[in-house]
C-alpha cells in the first residue's frame, strides 16, 4: 500500500529531536512515515524507528502519536 498522506503532527524523539509525522502504511510493519531534520524515517506502532538509533524513537503513548496508532488500527494495520 502506498503511504496515506495526513495533516502533519508534530512530537518529540527520545533525544528531544522535532519530529514531523506526515504519513501512514498500514500494510508496512513500520507504518508511520515522518522526518526529523528534513531527513525521511519510518516507525512502527511501537514507536521503534527503522535504520536509525534509539534516540529517533518517539513515544507511542503521546496523544498524537496515539491517536495515529489507533487510525491506523482501525484502517486495517
Amino acid at each position: 500500500m502506498a503511504t496515506i498522506l495526513i495533516d502533519p503532527i508534530k512530537t518529540k524523539s527520545k533525544n528531544g529531536s522535532d519530529v514531523e509525522i506526515y504519513g501512514i502504511d498500514p500494510a508496512d510493519p513500520d507504518c508511520i512515515h515522518g522526518r526529523v531534520n528534513g531527513k525521511k524515517y519510518r516507525w512502527n506502532k511501537s514507536g521503534i524507528c527503522r535504520d536509525a538509533t534509539d534516540d529517533l524513537n518517539i513515544n507511542p503513548k503521546d496523544d498524537d502519536v496515539r491517536e495515529t496508532i489507533e487510525t491506523i488500527e482501525k484502517i486495517g494495520g
